[in-house]
């Protein structure tokens, strides 16, 4: 009998979780040379669309043309066209440094290409912290070709290269989840399951998002179990599920929060159960009373 409520407890867990899964006219243009552009080559098949630029073609600009080139760069910047990702129609970045190679001490061009730069730097480093490697790539290698070096470029290249390393490791996860190896087990080692592999890949990068995200939505989903199984009193499965939470990050805040709700319920119950026990033997019905005493055990 005992084995048999152990299996309906097993089987609840599993029904619970799994119902918590989800899921300007043409310019003439001249080149800028190429600085420590980086390689590319190894990036996805599916991601060669926007393929890094060897040089930033930039428009010329002469005393005849510079207040027009100014409307055009601050015109492209306010529409967020900062960089010609298709190289085809000059934006903010082009015509800046273009402005610049005429008339290397305006300053507006100056502010202009700083803010432009700056937009990009943050960009760039949102796209590495969210797992896309070739497009954070293709704008770091825009940034270390524009005219000013500019201070985060050693930063961004470090969470990079980062980045690289951490995402092997999310494949793996994404790999043991599809195979619902989740957590360790006693026929699953420890180091081959998905949340181990997700911690892998935050430990070499602790900003990489896709990782992190994995972990929440994991440790969310047992919490959701648990609190849908003690809403049903079904506490030992609650607590199987709330005990899976836990091994996935027992500090979160949410946990914390779901881990003392279910408890408290867990509680009320007991005292509910015990108060209608002791109800019975006042009224001498001690079949009823050893009945409610046993559930509040």
């Amino acid at each position: 009998m005992l084995k048999f409520s152990l299996l309906l407890t097993i089987i609840a867990l599993c029904l619970a979780v799994a119902a918590c899964n989800p899921t300007e006219p043409p310019a003439q243009k001249r080149a800028v040379p190429t600085k420590n552009a980086l390689n590319t080559e190894a990036s996805r098949p599916a991601e060669t669309a926007n393929v890094a630029p060897k040089v930033l073609n930039v428009p010329t600009v002469n005393a005849d043309n510079l207040p027009e080139a100014i409307s055009s760069a601050e015109k492209a910047f306010a529409e967020a066209r900062y960089e010609d990702s298709s190289q085809k129609q000059p934006a903010a970045l082009e015509w800046y440094i273009a402005i610049l190679l005429f008339d290397g001490g305006n300053s507006q061009a100056q502010t202009g290409l700083n803010n432009t730069l700056n937009v990009l730097i943050q960009k760039t480093r949102l796209l590495i912290r969210a797992g896309n490697l070739f497009e954070s790539a293709r704008l770091l290698q825009v940034v270390e070709l524009s005219l000013v070096p500019h201070p985060e470029v050693a930063n961004l290249n470090h969470e990079l290269s980062r980045a690289k390393q951490a995402e092997p490791w999310q494949q793996k996860a994404l790999a043991l989840e599809k195979k619902s190896l989740i957590l360790a087990s006693g026929t699953t080692p420890s180091s081959n399951n998905a949340v181990a592999a997700y911690r892998e890949a935050v430990r070499i990068f602790p900003d990489y998002q896709p990782a992190l995200h994995a972990l929440d939505r994991l440790r969310s989903q047992r919490e959701i179990a648990a609190l849908s199984l003690a809403k049903q009193e079904k506490f030992e499965a609650a607590f199987i599920a709330l005990e899976q939470a836990e091994l996935i990050d027992s500090k979160n805040v949410q946990y914390l929060t779901v881990s003392r709700h279910i408890q408290g319920r867990l509680n009320q119950v007991i005292g509910q159960q015990a108060v209608l026990a002791n109800l019975a033997l006042d009224g001498l019905r001690i079949k009823p009373a050893q009945d409610y005493y046993a559930q509040a055990k």
